[in-house]
C-alpha cells in the first residue's frame, strides 16, 4: 500500500515524540537517582568528618549520630549480605542487599592517617524516596508521554495538511489540464516555493505538449486532405481505365493491383486518422451490431478477396454486438481482412462469434509456409514482411486498445492463423436471439 505524505509526516512526528519522550524519561530517572545518591553521600561525608574529628581527640571511633548508620572496624561485624560484596569490590560505595535493603559505605581512615581503619555503613532502605515511587513515576511518565504523542499527532496532522494541500491542489489541477487550453491554472501558482517550482515546470511541460498536440493535429488535417484527394483521383481513374474492354491482360492485372493498393491505402489513412483523434475512439452508449459492419467490410474488400482467391464464410448471429463504435469496428475489420488478403493461403476465411462473444477471424496457412511470408495472387511472387504480420494488424491492435477492445493473434505457425477481437474487460454484450444465418461469399 502506498503511503501518503501526510501519513509519513504523522508517523515521523510520532516516532520523534516517542524517542524524545523516552530519552527525556530516562534522563529524568537518572537525574532523580543521582540526586538521591548524592544526598546520602553528602550525609555520609558529613558524618565521617564528625567521627574522624572525635577519633583524633579520643583515639577511638564513636557511635554515629544517626541510628541508621553504623561503624565497623572489621568486615566480620558487617551485615552478611554486605560483607562479601565489599570484599569483592572494596572501592564501591553503593550496594544492594537482601530483602530490599540498600547500603551506602564510606571508608574511615585511621586517626593518624594511612589505610582505612573502619567503614561507615548506612542502611538507607527506609529512607529512599525515588525507588518506592517508581510505579507512580512510571505512570505519570506514561501519561506525559501520551500527552506528548497526542500533541505530536495534532501538530503532524496540521503540518501534514498544510504541506499536502498545495500538492493535492497541484495534482488536481494537473489532472484537469487540457493540453489544448492556453490558459494557466491559477492553483499551479500557489503553495510553497518547492511546489511553485514543480508547478512551473509542469506548466512549461503543458505548454510544450499543447504545442506538440497542435502540430500533430495540423499534420493530421493536412495529411488527411493531401492524401485523400490524390487517392480518390487514383481510384476513380483506375476504375474508369478498367472499363476499357480492349486492355491487355497484363495491363488489366496491373491496374487491378493499383486499385487494390489505393483502397488499402485509404483504409490505412482512415486507421491512422482514427488513432490521431482521441474523441472518436470513445465507446458508444449502446453496443454496435457486428453483422452489418462485417458485411460492409467484406464488400469493401471484395476486389482484394477475389484477387487472393479467398472465400469469406460468415457465421455471426444478427444479435451479436461489441462495445465499440461502428467506425472503429469497420476500420479494424478492414485491416484484418486486408491482412488476410495479403498473408492467407487461398481458401476460406471463417468469421464467427465464439461462445464468450468474441469475434474470431480465422484462415488457413499453406503447408510448409511461415506467417512471415506474404503469398500474393500472382504465382511464384513472394514478398517478405516484418514479424508483426503486417502494418494492418499493428494498427488494428492499437485501435482496439484505444477503444476498450482486445485483439489477440493466435497461430500455430503451420496451418492456421486466427485473430480474436473481444471486449478488453470481458463485458462483451452478445445476444444469440434468432437463427444464425450462414452467409458465404464466393469469387
Amino acid at each position: 500500500m502506498t503511503a501518503t505524505l501526510r501519513g509519513r509526516i504523522v508517523v515521523s512526528f510520532v516516532a520523534f515524540a516517542l524517542v524524545v519522550a523516552a530519552i527525556f524519561g530516562l534522563a529524568g530517572a537518572a537525574v532523580l537517582y543521582s540526586a538521591e545518591d548524592r544526598f546520602f553521600e553528602t550525609l555520609l561525608a558529613e558524618e565521617a568528618a564528625a567521627l574522624a574529628s572525635r577519633a583524633r581527640v579520643t583515639g577511638a571511633w564513636a557511635a554515629p549520630r544517626h541510628d541508621w548508620m553504623t561503624v565497623h572496624v572489621t568486615r566480620a561485624t558487617m551485615p552478611p549480605d554486605l560483607a562479601p560484596q565489599l570484599a569483592a569490590a572494596p572501592r564501591r560505595v553503593e550496594f544492594t542487599g537482601a530483602q530490599g535493603r540498600h547500603y551506602h559505605v564510606r571508608a574511615l581512615p585511621a586517626p593518624g592517617g594511612g589505610a582505612p581503619a573502619a567503614w561507615l555503613v548506612a542502611e538507607v532502605s527506609e529512607r529512599l524516596v525515588i525507588r518506592p515511587l517508581r510505579r507512580t513515576i512510571a505512570i505519570r511518565w506514561a501519561i506525559m508521554e501520551a500527552a506528548i504523542v497526542a500533541l505530536a499527532i495534532g501538530l503532524a496532522l496540521a503540518i501534514g495538511r498544510r504541506v499536502a494541500r498545495p500538492l493535492s491542489q497541484l495534482a488536481a489541477s494537473v489532472r484537469a489540464l487540457d493540453p489544448a487550453l492556453p490558459a494557466h491554472a491559477a492553483v499551479l501558482r500557489t503553495g510553497d516555493r518547492e511546489v511553485r517550482l514543480v508547478a512551473t515546470a509542469l506548466d512549461e511541460l503543458r505548454t510544450r505538449v499543447a504545442a506538440f498536440v497542435e502540430r500533430e493535429q495540423a499534420f493530421t488535417r493536412d495529411a488527411s486532405h493531401e492524401l485523400r484527394t490524390p487517392l480518390s483521383v487514383i481510384r476513380s481513374s483506375t476504375a474508369r481505365a478498367l472499363e476499357d474492354d480492349t486492355l491487355a491482360d497484363g495491363t488489366r492485372r496491373t491496374l487491378e493491383r493499383v486499385l487494390r493498393s489505393a483502397e488499402q491505402l485509404e483504409v490505412t489513412i482512415r486507421s491512422l486518422l482514427a488513432l490521431a483523434r482521441e474523441g472518436e475512439l470513445a465507446a458508444p452508449d449502446t453496443p454496435t451490431a457486428l453483422r452489418p459492419v462485417i458485411e460492409e467490410a467484406v464488400l469493401e474488400q471484395g476486389g482484394a478477396l477475389d484477387a487472393a482467391a479467398l472465400t469469406v464464410e460468415l457465421d455471426v448471429p444478427r444479435g451479436a454486438t461489441l462495445p465499440a463504435s461502428a467506425a472503429v469496428l469497420r476500420i479494424v475489420l478492414a485491416n484484418v481482412l486486408g491482412n488476410a488478403c495479403v498473408h492467407a493461403a487461398p481458401g476460406v476465411v471463417h468469421v464467427r462469434v465464439a461462445g464468450d462473444g468474441a469475434l474470431v477471424i480465422e484462415n488457413a496457412v499453406s503447408p510448409g509456409t511461415m506467417p512471415d511470408v506474404d503469398t500474393l495472387a500472382e504465382p511464384g511472387v513472394r514478398r517478405e514482411h516484418s514479424p508483426g504480420y503486417g502494418l494492418g494488424l499493428a494498427i488494428a491492435t492499437r485501435l482496439c486498445a484505444r477503444s476498450g477492445l482486445s485483439l489477440d493473434i493466435r497461430t500455430d505457425r503451420r496451418t492456421t492463423f486466427a485473430v480474436r477481437i473481444a471486449a478488453a474487460r470481458r463485458d462483451v454484450r452478445t445476444s444469440h436471439a434468432g437463427t444464425s444465418d450462414l452467409l458465404t461469399r464466393t469469387r
